[in-house]
């Protein structure tokens, strides 16, 4: 029976190391590999999967600063730096980088090299990456457990005002660069810049040197994506509303779920992909399907869903509708007050892709139109029309970033720093 064993055990091994064996393979060079990613000489292990931003930044071989930032309304938020990794280089301004709804500040990082926050580090700028209340590193409350309803009773308007306005001011006492911050969001990370900055446009210019924003959402009318998700959303928020659901993704092993779902259906999730951010193009890589379900959904609350959905309907930028009453107690009037986009005055940059499901052209044109700001430019990407148009995650995990997306970015760092010595 030993013999037996032994002879399974050299075969079983020999197996193994002709076939290619690797139970923390986690990347596969194609979709279909992903259901024999063990054994399949197209996968590899990524170590970034199912790691968090200070291990990935670690890994990377950057410096990595935390701080903890106490908004306002008692959220406790820790925030990450990356300074420039050449000492020489510092003596350009703080970037902040703000992420958007259901990810959080491992988009900055998470695809090695060609993540944005290491190039701009390696370019002497001063990295800040942002976040917001419920989000890994943010679940903190000085009186609330992150399971409590009332930890959720927050919508846009508390983000950007306190979580984006405390951090902001925040990274200027550190630096001591005040009005010199630029500030660089993607999708619902454009959202809340836009709003903090015309809600606060005192505030603001004393904080901000300029706005770079990729995949811009603000205004959401006559796109196609955001009114089917608004049919289907207004029951849901209702039915949640009924369960008394506040918060959502928050449970602890949520990412871990859906990581084994989209590893054993690889090809279900890139058509949940394709249906939320255009169609996935040839741009993203296979390979980083488990890297980007690992570190998404994060959570948020049913209450800054119900505000994009007041935005879609009403088709204005206003602050939250509490209802008549409440609405008189936290503003003086019925009606919610509707955001002055003519406040903001900060130079503002606009990268979109015409094929992003969130971000329209024309509402791209209608946003730069109501801007108050003097220097401003709207910028396709990519920019040579002959290529295939950029998606909305095109912005974040697009195997051409460095070619196609990134030197846009420099250029209109370049331009604000030059506008603002």
């Amino acid at each position: 029976m030993s013999r037996f064993r032994g002879a399974f055990l050299i075969f079983f091994a020999i197996i193994i190391e002709t076939v290619g064996f690797n139970l923390n393979n986690n990347a596969c060079r194609n979709y279909n590999d992903y259901r024999v990613r063990f054994f399949s000489k197209n996968c590899y292990h990524n170590p970034d999967v199912l790691s968090d931003t200070p291990s990935i930044i670690h890994r990377r071989g950057y410096r990595l600063e935390s701080y903890t930032v106490e908004t306002g309304d008692d959220y406790i938020l820790t925030i990450f730096r990356i300074p420039p990794l050449d000492s020489s280089k510092v003596n350009k301004q703080p970037v902040f980088l703000m992420h958007g709804i259901f990810k959080c500040n491992a988009d900055w990082v998470d695809v090695g090299n060609k993540s944005l926050a290491f190039n701009l580090a390696d370019r002497g700028y001063d990295v800040w990456l942002g976040t917001i209340r419920g989000c890994n590193f943010a679940q903190a409350h000085k009186k609330l457990n992150i399971s409590d309803r009332q930890y959720w009773d927050f919508n846009l308007d508390n983000l950007a005002y306190f979580d984006i306005g405390q951090q902001l001011r925040f990274v200027a006492k550190t630096t001591g660069k005040w009005g010199s911050i630029i500030y660089l969001g993607h999708s619902m990370g454009t959202t809340l810049g836009f709003l903090y900055t015309a809600g606060n446009p005192g505030q603001a210019n004393e904080l901000l040197s300029g706005i770079i924003a990729l995949a811009p959402v603000i205004h959401l009318r006559n796109v196609p994506l955001v009114t089917k998700l608004a049919k289907i959303g207004v029951p849901i928020q209702r039915m949640l509303s009924r369960l008394r659901i506040e918060g959502l993704f928050y449970e602890n092993g949520t990412n871990r779920l859906i990581y084994h779902v989209c590893a054993t259906l690889p090809h279900l999730c890139k058509k949940v992909l394709d249906f939320f951010v255009g169609n996935v193009t040839l741009r993203f890589r296979p390979d980083d399907l488990l890297l980007l379900f690992s570190h998404a959904p994060t959570p948020t609350s049913v209450q800054v869903l119900r505000h994009f959905l007041q935005i879609v309907s009403t088709g204005r930028i206003t602050r939250y509708n509490y209802g008549a009453l409440k609405n008189i107690k936290e503003y003086g009037l019925s009606e919610p007050k509707s955001y002055d986009l003519r406040n903001i005055k900060v130079p503002v940059y606009l990268l979109y892709g015409k094929k992003d499901a969130f971000v329209t052209e024309q509402n791209v044109q209608k946003l730069f139109k109501d801007l108050g700001s003097r220097r401003k430019f709207m910028i396709q990407i990519p920019k040579n029309s002959s290529q295939v148009p950029y998606n909305h995650l095109d912005f974040l995990m697009a195997e051409d970033m460095h070619v196609l997306l990134y030197p846009e970015i420099f250029k209109a760092l370049d331009a604000i720093r030059r506008n603002s010595e």
